[in-house]
């Protein structure tokens, strides 16, 4: 079988509405597409025109917040998150930045594993740090 390099050799980017992560969104979200603003950048995979995975990040002085980091669940397991946020960095670093920082729900331990496998780290705690009152880590990347 192909490796994740193999069958999508490049991240494009991404310049229309993107699905918010309506994957593993909540019943009780009430938000079903999220429209990039200008400043963000949204490097994506594609697997023809169907984007499958992408990650959003917005530039602020030396760090690039990370807005979104989402995988279709039909295409998860196969590398795409790791991928993308691997080819994301030389986007932030051309962008000015020089880490990643952003928070991810206590609950979703598939992404902290994703993140952690490459070298993320935990950076602060925040209870009750999302909208639905769910804790977050602030998880962190710098550049070398």
């Amino acid at each position: 079988p192909k490796s994740t390099a193999q069958r999508w050799r490049s991240v494009t980017g991404v310049r229309t509405g993107l699905p918010w992560d309506h994957w593993t969104r909540s019943p009780s979200s009430s938000a079903t597409t999220w429209l990039p603003i200008a400043a963000a950048n949204h490097p994506a995979v594609r697997d023809g025109t169907r984007v499958i995975a992408y990650f959003g990040f917005e530039v602020i002085g030396p760090y690039a917040h990370v807005l979104a980091n989402v995988t279709d669940p039909h295409d998860r397991r196969q590398g795409l998150a790791t991928f993308v946020l691997s080819a994301a960095v030389p986007w932030a670093r051309d962008a000015g930045a020089r880490a990643f920082l952003g928070e991810v729900r206590t609950s979703n331990h598939a992404q902290l594993a994703v993140l952690e496998g490459i070298g993320w780290q935990r950076v602060a705690y925040i209870p009750g740090g999302f909208g639905n009152r769910e804790d977050a880590h602030v998880v962190m990347s710098v550049f070398d």
